[in-house]
């Protein structure tokens, strides 16, 4: 077997070597624009590259995607992602209530979640007065409610809005966040706001469009999808591995995905493949009338 890494990533040697250690042969290409383009199916790509061809079974991609924060009023919040601007806060001595807040504008993906969930213990752990406000708590992946009760027993207050509004006064320095869930209101005043949305730099568009991972409606990464996190793609044989897109405070975290990505291409390349895996079905039929967005169709191409 062997997997083609993709994306300029410094953890591009360790993926490496957790990969031979699971038996897969690997080539490592940080930039994509040397790649003309990539044909074939998953367990037999082609890609033509400027200096020749070659093939391979998978494609792991590690192009770091980039984090930005809400803003309102020209202000800034503090973003979640960053470990420094966390880690700040985090031993900053301060009364004022710490906000984490989630869903604003657009849905929150899975990762980000995770991530905020365990950031939210780790203040309260500090004695910092937390308040989590989300439209949902997401806790479908694994560990997740686990981690939502701990961050509750740790003192986190987590708040389901249905609308929200935020603005920043300049005179005080003062976030105001005005959230409601249709019955109850809340008015919070703090200068302490995390968030954070997923931005792409032009490495992963590229990457995104020479293997078509697009949505013609959203024109978004379909890693995005909340029931293929972590590593998963829809397209079969695609994976996105970033640590950025594994679950915060797992142990040996590289590893599991790694070896979930080694397991996946075994049985890509098994015969019966699709036989056993969906036990006996077909390739699906789209019966557009009946169409719940399963994916499906999708997956097993």
């Amino acid at each position: 077997m062997r997997a083609l890494i993709l994306g300029k990533n410094a953890i591009n040697a360790e993926i490496e070597k957790y990969l031979s250690s699971e038996g897969v042969d690997t080539v490592t290409i940080p930039d994509v624009s040397e790649i003309v383009k990539i044909n074939g199916e998953p367990g037999s790509f082609v890609a033509t590259t400027q200096v020749g061809m070659f093939g391979f079974s998978a494609v792991v991609i590690t192009e770091p995607p980039q984090f930005a924060a809400f803003t309102a009023d020209g202000e800034t919040t503090t973003n979640l992602m960053d470990g420094a601007e966390t880690d700040k806060l985090c031993n900053l001595k301060t009364s004022e209530k710490i906000v984490i807040l989630l869903d604003h504008g657009e849905e929150t993906g899975e990762y980000i979640a995770a991530e905020a969930i365990c950031q939210a213990k780790r203040f309260a752990e500090k004695k910092k007065n937390v308040v989590f406000l989300s439209k949902t708590v997401k806790s479908g992946y694994g560990g997740g409610e686990l981690r939502v009760q701990e961050a509750r027993d740790a003192g986190v207050s987590f708040i389901k809005y249905d609308s929200l509004t935020l603005n920043y006064d300049n005179e005080t320095g003062v976030f105001n966040i005005k959230a409601s869930d249709g019955v109850f209101d809340l008015d919070i005043n703090t200068p302490y706001v995390l968030s954070a949305v997923v931005e792409e730099g032009a490495g992963l568009k590229a990457i995104s469009k020479k293997l078509r991972l697009r949505t013609e409606a959203d024109g978004k990464l379909l890693e995005g999808r909340f029931f293929l996190y972590p590593a998963f793609q829809a397209k079969r044989g695609v994976y996105y591995f970033n640590p950025s897109f594994v679950l915060p405070d797992e142990g040996q975290k590289i590893g599991q995905a790694m070896r979930s990505i080694a397991e996946d291409m075994a049985a890509l390349e098994a015969d019966g493949y699709l036989a056993e895996t969906i036990r006996g079905w077909q390739f699906p039929e789209v019966d557009t009338g009946k169409c719940a967005f399963c994916y499906s169709c999708y997956i097993y191409q």
